[in-house]
């Protein structure tokens, strides 16, 4: 993805990371009496790429392009055009999010409580990252590893809080990865980096509403993959 930084002394708070979204989609559906019928025509991992573009202290994380331009259909967490816009000094965030149409939501950025994990460090994409943790919606566990030499606070989707930027991330609930692949030395312009507008606005608590009733008039199955939905278009 372009330049690669890899020194250890270098501060960054300017550029475009991109990110590969791994899941494991057999995992994901097991138990799915439906998916069961196509399992063998599915293969067992997609893979996506995302890119976090920020600058002043803001950022926007979208999709850039499909690892697998074969795939005809998939069975994961469509994306595509779902958009996550944080302004880090304001502490807001808006995200754009596809769901029989366009919604539109923004608030507060959640405060997330992170427990630092001490001695578990790795490389990712030349950074030296820490590990970190938290529990969401309750009951999700996700794992990260993050630098702080690229200084803004943020990571993929809303992921905020940290002395640094998260580069790995792990959720095993959704049986999905996100991994820093590389680093482009740019700087965003300032209208890539605008909050997006268009779409129904909704509240969280409206979208929620939204997909337990989708879940209700679909079924029992479908509530999982609802939830699943709801639970990465809000971490």
């Amino acid at each position: 993805m372009g330049a690669l930084a890899a020194k250890a002394q270098t501060y960054v708070n300017s550029g475009s990371i991109e990110y590969e979204v791994k899941t494991n989609v057999h995992a994901l559906n097991e138990g799915d009496e439906w998916f069961e019928r196509f399992k063998d025509q599915v293969p067992k991992f997609t893979v996506n790429y995302y890119t976090l573009s920020f600058n002043d202290n803001k950022s926007v994380y979208k999709f850039d392009r499909k690892g697998d331009t074969k795939r005809g259909f998939s069975f994961g967490l469509s994306e595509e055009e779902n958009v996550w816009f944080n302004d880090y000094s304001s502490k807001t965030y808006a995200t754009l999010m596809t769901l029989e149409g366009y919604l539109l939501f923004n608030g507060e950025q959640k405060k997330i409580n992170w427990k630092l994990v001490p001695n578990d460090q790795r490389e990712i994409a030349g950074f030296s990252c820490r590990k970190a943790q938290t529990v969401l919606f309750d009951s999700v566990y996700v794992f990260v590893y993050y630098t702080d030499n690229i200084t803004l606070s943020g990571g993929p989707m809303n992921l905020n809080g940290l002395p640094g930027t998260i580069l790995g991330v792990t959720v095993p609930r959704l049986h999905t990865s996100w991994m820093a692949t590389g680093l482009k030395l740019d700087k965003p312009s300032a209208a890539s980096l605008m909050p997006p507008t268009k779409g129904k606005k909704k509240t969280q608590q409206e979208v929620k509403t939204d997909l337990a009733s989708l879940a209700k008039s679909w079924g029992s199955e479908s509530k999982r993959w609802l939830d699943q939905m709801y639970w990465r278009t809000f971490l």
